[in-house]
């Protein structure tokens, strides 16, 4: 599962900014031991280049369908995310 926002926190970076998504959200008890692992992704689907890197990143290297679950899509993003699963088949 990739939880892609633009809010996270870069993959070099060790610790949140006050503006970005803190990763302490994800952890709980369960976390290390949790069967299907979590990844984050800072990606601003607003962009369309996203998209496209988003393929060759994430669903191209999939084996099976990919489940994508929008949340809080207003104006743009709603559009964004119509794209991406109009434009890649496993979506």
């Amino acid at each position: 599962i990739v939880l892609v926002d633009k809010a996270w926190p870069r993959q070099d970076q060790t610790e949140a900014s006050k503006h970005q998504i803190n990763w302490e959200h994800l952890d709980d008890p369960y976390f290390d031991t949790w069967p299907i692992p979590l990844c984050t992704s800072k990606q601003d689907i607003k962009k369309g280049k996203t998209i496209r890197d988003m393929q060759r990143v994430i669903f191209d290297r999939a084996n099976g369908p990919v489940l994508v679950l929008a949340v809080h899509l207003c104006g743009t993003l709603s559009l964004r995310a119509i794209s991406l699963f109009n434009e890649i088949p496993k979506t």
